[in-house]
This record gives structure tokens, sequence and C-alpha cells, in this order.
């Protein structure tokens, strides 16, 4: 049955008039039970011919169905009163369960919208994120490029002197730049024409040996040597002066600082 004013709820009571007709019924059987039992007994036995003991177990018996009837009467009030309880308070029970359901339910969906969103603006902002790494990464090779022509450019003037020497303009000899320092003595044009030939060895005397030999490719009518001279190849310029006077050629000379880079210009 449905109430009045309830709205889409289940009713009990016809469960309860269920319970109440099979327990009425159960009640009868056992009411016939004991009839039969009793008719069993004594279908012609007559008043003088019952004993004592016939008459104590027919007591005992009945009290027994008296009892389970007593036992059945508590438990139908007690099912009953259950089924009351159940019938008058679950129907608002249910109704805020139901409720409580479904804002518990519209807080999750618009959760998952709002997530749904995050997630779309995240991925909006992944594709713009990689679209700055791409155009970063040609940015960045260009940059590469360039200081790739940059140092190409750098290593082709390495061979040009980087500080304004007095020439004798007057000769007709070409000269040539020669830096000495304690580990290496390095040779390159005034014009930059040539590389840089650079001279090391374990010792002074290998270096300058080095150097000497190269110089026999040399003509003293027609090249002459500037001594580009660091402190720390003081002694080294000594003696290779000494030895280029010795095979005819003119020399000039020039001190520069230890960390001074003589064979390179910047633009």
């Amino acid at each position: 049955m449905r109430r009045r004013g309830a709205r889409n709820t289940s009713s009990l009571f016809a469960f309860q008039d269920v319970m109440a007709s099979l327990i009425g019924i159960m009640f009868f059987v056992v009411i016939l039970m004991a009839l039969d039992i009793v008719n069993e007994n004594t279908p012609t036995a007559s008043a003088e011919s019952v004993d004592g003991q016939t008459i104590v177990k027919l007591q005992a018996k009945l009290k027994e169905l008296i009892e389970l009837r007593n036992r059945l009467e508590q438990e139908i009030e007690a099912t009953t009163e259950k089924i009351n309880v159940a019938s008058s308070s679950s129907d608002e029970q249910l109704m805020e369960s139901i409720q409580a359901m479904n804002r518990e339910l519209q807080y999750l969906h618009a959760k998952a919208k709002q997530t749904e969103t995050g997630l779309a603006d995240i991925e909006s902002k992944n594709k713009s994120v990689k679209k700055q790494i791409a155009a970063t990464l040609v940015e960045i090779k260009g940059l590469d490029d360039e200081i790739g022509k940059l140092k190409a450019r750098a290593k082709a003037k390495r061979a040009l002197p980087r500080v304004a020497y007095i020439i004798d303009n007057n000769t007709q000899r070409e000269p040539w730049l020669v830096e000495i320092t304690k580990k290496s003595i390095r040779v390159a044009s005034k014009d930059g024409k040539s590389a840089i030939t650079t001279f090391a060895a374990d010792t002074a005397a290998e270096m300058r040996s080095q150097f000497l030999a190269w110089t026999k490719s040399k003509n003293s009518q027609k090249h002459y040597f500037v001594l580009l001279i660091k402190p720390s190849g003081i002694a080294q310029a000594n003696q290779i002066t000494k030895e280029l006077k010795n095979k005819g050629f003119q020399t000039g000379k020039d001190l520069l600082p230890e960390t001074w880079e003589p064979f390179f210009t910047n633009d």
C-alpha cells in the first residue's frame, strides 16, 4: 500500500499482513496437532480407564502447548512492533538517504566537470609550451651557427698581429714576428698570410734548434725577424739573437707582457 503524501516510497504494511497471517496459521496448526494427540491417546478409553500417569502426561503436553502459544504471541507482538517502527521511520530515513546521495552525486558531477576543465587548460598550456620550446630550439640552432661562424673568423685571424709594430719601411726585407717564451717559440708573418708555426720541446735548447732549422728556408737578404720577447723567454731570446746574427739576419726586439697574445686581433 502507498501512504498518502508519500512520494515514490514503498510500504511494509503488506509484509505485516503476510507475517501476521502466517503466524496465526502456525498457531492453529499447533492447536490442531495437540488435539490430534489427545484424541489418539483417548479414543476408546472411558473416564474410569484413564490412569493417573496418562493424565499427568496430557497435562504436561498441554502446558508445553500453552507455553508455545505464549512464545508465538510474544514473537508476533515483537515482530509487529519492529515492523511498525520500521514502517513509520523507514520512509523518512529513506528519503533523507536518497536526498543525501543525490547531493553527493551532484557534488561529484561538479567535481568531475571541474577536473575536466582543469585538464583541458593544462593540455592547452602544454601545447603552448611545446611551441615555445620548438621556437627556442630553432633560435638556439641559429645562435650555434652564428657562434660557429664567429669562431671560424677568429681562428682565421689568429695569424694577424695584435700589436702595431714599428717596421722599417726603408728596407726591402720581409718581416717575420717571433714570439719567445719559456715554453714555446711561435712564428707568423707580419701580414698574416701564413699560418702560425709553433716550436715546442722539453728543453729550451731543443726549441731553439727547431726554430733555427726552420730559418734555413729563409734568406737573410729577403727576410728579417722581429723578436717579441716575454719575461719568461728573455734568456732564450738572447741566444736566438746571437744565432740569427751569426746567420746574417737582421733582428728587432719588442717586449710584451707574459699574458699578451700578439697574433690575435679583434674586428
